[in-house]
């Protein structure tokens, strides 16, 4: 059978299932819609050679598709840090603005200002010579609470790997 004898029985098919005869009046609107679509979609795909099989596999993979569009594995949740990583961040956070200047300092009444003085000059004199030049360290002295002078010793030893 060439070509053309294809597409004249396919029409003629399509006429009979879409069009039926006057004796067949009660088809309902699902009966209607499933004739079009198998006519106008599965009987291209069958003279195309396509199998109802391979064509649900084709549905299947089309409608799934979004699920299988990326790669790896998701997790419902993603995972909360720890409760030390959070301190530390902050540490870090309030040592940087201490260190830039951005936070208010204020003179600590119950602070021991020669104690931090000598820690800060230490501080101060493991600096790298680039940075030296930029902060005078000891001027901190007297002002910074205890929890402050922590954060500002590990900004430091985080970010200029001063031990």
């Amino acid at each position: 059978m060439d070509d053309m004898d294809c597409k004249q029985v396919a029409s003629a098919y399509l006429r009979l299932k879409l069009f039926p005869s006057s004796s067949d009046k009660t088809m309902g609107a699902k009966e209607v819609l499933f004739r079009a679509f198998w006519s106008y979609i599965m009987i291209p795909l069958h003279l195309a050679g396509v199998t109802f099989r391979l064509f649900g596999a084709l549905v299947f993979l089309a409608v799934f598709s979004g699920e299988m569009g990326a790669s790896g594995s998701y997790m419902v949740r993603p995972v909360h840090p720890s409760g030390r990583l959070i301190e530390d961040s902050q540490r870090y956070e309030l040592g940087k603005a201490i260190f830039f200047g951005k936070a208010p300092l204020k003179d600590q009444a119950n602070a021991d200002k020669g104690a931090q003085r000598s820690v800060l000059v230490g501080l101060q004199e493991r600096l790298p010579p680039r940075v030296k030049k930029t902060i005078d360290l000891p001027t901190l002295s007297g002002r910074l609470s205890g929890e402050q002078l922590i954060a500002l010793q590990h900004f430091l030893r985080v970010r200029h790997k001063i031990d």
